[in-house]
């Protein structure tokens, strides 16, 4: 998932002045970034990336001319920006109250927002997206800790994320309008057909992929319908739009050739009939800029009366009537001050599989016991909050190369017996290499070596994790149990997928383009024969890489013994209250999270129309 072109290419085609005025690169080199940067209208102040990613200054100069322009690029700037310090009054009524602005939320508030008679009060805890994460190069540096980013320590554990310090893995979620569609890596993936079908036999109903494929057609504006994207599961129309980069350099294709001799088909849309097979992805981009969920779906009805967005909002917790087990609201804070809007309807939550469970705890919905451990009075016993947790967890298999790659993915069967259809992939694949985002000179290439990970991903992970309060401080992040590859078939896969990414670098086309896979053993492992099995055991559970993909801590299900909500998205024994995010997933689908959670939201919100005629 490499987008070293697409800063360089594509933001140079909205902005072609920058290599044609290098002057105006060294006149910015002497005066200093403050007095070089222009501010646009509703922009908002924004800390640098480039000390927590890059290092010195002196490593990353281009960059901050980079940086300079891309603030100076007004139609890239959040246009909530001019909302930031709106407030709603105390005790206001509202129909809706929806937490968290991120990927669902977005979508939500949006579709809410078009019955004229519904008023939404939509409240985030972060701010405006950042202006320089637009250009798709860039997502990178807001993965490091930073404003627009909760970066949430799992806690340590003896199976995985050896090699960290302390032994721990961090998770990059976004703190910010757009959530962490804002951060993560565009490409859009729905996951198999078997994914949604197998819900029926967990006695879910109405979720299977011929219920769920009218949603995400709903949302999607496919602008390659009948090249890549088969007519018959694609759309246009929708806020979303998806699309494939431009900048599509030759290893891209060679990796699609090295497929083809592995009997791999290529070049297909892995969102269609088939899943198997690698392909240039699609991606939530538009016009070569990162398309968020807010910008496709809140930036177009900003306009709307009845939509109040409250921004630097964090909600402390669900008002709850005990005795009716009622949701009346929420409790948030801003600006150092405690605040309440009441909900005539529904509260909704939309904050994430790490927040919505976090934040029914702290309002005493959860397990008793977990709850009066921390002196929280329980307004509703339901055991399996923060239960469930499951998360794709992958390695890097690193290669030296003398090229560059791009948006490259793919989906494998592999030799393990299980119960599966033969359709299902057990792993998918991802393809990272050199990135511009601290480029010293402008250059899109590194000046000395260049590396290609090949990164198998396990798809369906057996260990499970869950969230737990670290205390009744809503400031305080939970703690995070991940419990990665505490299942030693999990280990297995993905040592499978690691010989397959060998098998794939030793192809004709690819040792074309120089390939070698790196034989430096890995710190931790020194001790191990390279490349046997027991290496690679120690590597991935040294270097375990989580993706962003958590699902499963607030799961829908039939009872409140195996669930926290039901299949119309409500929360189990409580009225007034849902849960529409990813954490609502009962496990996690095969392929990238964010468009399964556009499709979840777009459906939540039509079963709310329909509960409401």
């Amino acid at each position: 998932m490499n987008f070293v072109l697409v800063l360089v290419l594509n933001y140079w085609q909205v902005s072609a002045a920058l290599f044609s005025l290098p002057s105006s690169w060294l006149w910015f080199l002497h005066r200093g970034e403050q007095e070089a940067c222009h501010k646009c209208a509703c922009a908002r102040e924004e800390s640098s990336t480039l000390p927590s990613t890059c290092g010195s200054p002196d490593e990353y100069t281009f960059m901050q001319y980079m940086e300079c322009k891309l603030s100076e690029a007004c139609d890239f700037v959040d246009p909530t920006g001019c909302r930031r310090h709106d407030t709603i009054p105390d005790m206001t009524e509202v129909d809706f109250v929806v937490v968290g602005a991120g990927s669902a939320g977005s979508v939500v508030a949006s579709r809410l927002s078009e019955e004229a008679s519904w008023s939404v009060a939509l409240l985030e805890a972060g701010g405006p997206e950042p202006t320089a994460s637009q250009a798709p190069s860039m997502y990178f540096n807001y993965q490091r800790p930073h404003s627009h980013n909760w970066d949430f320590a799992l806690e340590p554990q003896g199976a995985a994320c050896l090699g960290y310090p302390a032994g721990r893995c961090h998770w990059p979620r976004g703190k910010s309008m757009g959530g962490t569609s804002v951060i993560h890596g565009m490409m859009y993936m729905r996951g198999n057909p078997w994914d949604y079908n197998n819900l029926e036999s967990m006695n879910i109903n109405g979720w299977n992929y011929r219920d769920v494929l009218p949603y995400f057609l709903k949302g999607e504006n496919n602008t390659e319908i009948g090249t890549i994207a088969e007519p018959a599961y694609h759309q246009t129309g929708g806020y979303l739009t998806v699309q494939r980069f431009r900048d599509q350099p030759q290893i891209a294709h060679s990796i699609m050739a090295g497929a083809k001799e592995m009997g791999y088909d290529t070049y297909g849309d892995l969102n269609g009939k088939n899943q198997l097979g690698f392909t240039i992805a699609q991606a939530t981009t538009r016009d070569g800029l990162r398309l968020s969920l807010s910008r496709a779906y809140l930036h177009p009805i900003l306009h709307r009366k009845n939509l109040h967005i409250n921004m630097f909002s964090m909600v402390t917790k669900v008002l709850v009537d005990k005795e009716k087990k009622m949701a009346l609201g929420v409790e948030y804070e801003k600006d150092g001050k405690l605040r309440r809007v009441i909900a005539r309807k529904e509260v909704i939550l939309c904050a994430g599989a790490v927040q919505s469970p976090q934040i029914l705890l702290l309002s005493g919905i959860g397990p008793a016991e977990h709850l009066q451990k921390h002196d929280i009075a329980v307004m509703h016993n339901l055991p399996r909050v923060g239960k469930n947790l499951i998360n794709h967890v992958s390695f890097n298999v690193k290669f030296s190369i003398t090229n560059k790659t791009d948006t490259v993915t793919g989906f494998a069967r592999l030799d393990v017996m299980d119960k599966v259809p033969a359709t299902v992939p057990h792993i998918q694949m991802f393809f990272d290499g050199y990135m511009a985002n601290c480029s010293r000179k402008g250059k899109i290439y590194n000046e000395t070596q260049n590396f290609l990970h090949m990164v198998p991903t396990l798809l369906r992970p057996l260990s499970r994790g869950e969230i737990k309060l670290r205390s009744s401080d809503y400031k305080q992040p939970p703690l995070i149990y991940a419990n990665y590859l505490e299942s030693k078939e999990d280990v297995d896969i993905l040592i499978k997928g690691i010989r397959l990414c060998i098998q794939l670098s030793k192809t004709s086309a690819l040792k074309k383009e120089g390939l070698q896979l790196v034989t430096a053993k890995l710190k931790g492992c020194e001790n191990l024969n390279f490349d046997s099995d027991a290496y690679w055991e120690c590597a991935v559970r040294h270097f375990t890489n989580p993706e962003n993909h958590q699902v499963g801590t607030c799961s829908m299900g039939s009872s409140e013994e195996d669930s926290v909500i039901d299949s119309k998205l409500r929360v189990h024994g409580m009225k007034g209250l849902r849960i529409i995010d990813a954490s609502s997933f009962p496990v996690v689908p095969s392929g990238n999270l964010n468009a399964p959670v556009v499709m979840l939201a777009e459906k939540g919100v039509d079963i709310i129309k329909q509960d409401y005629n």
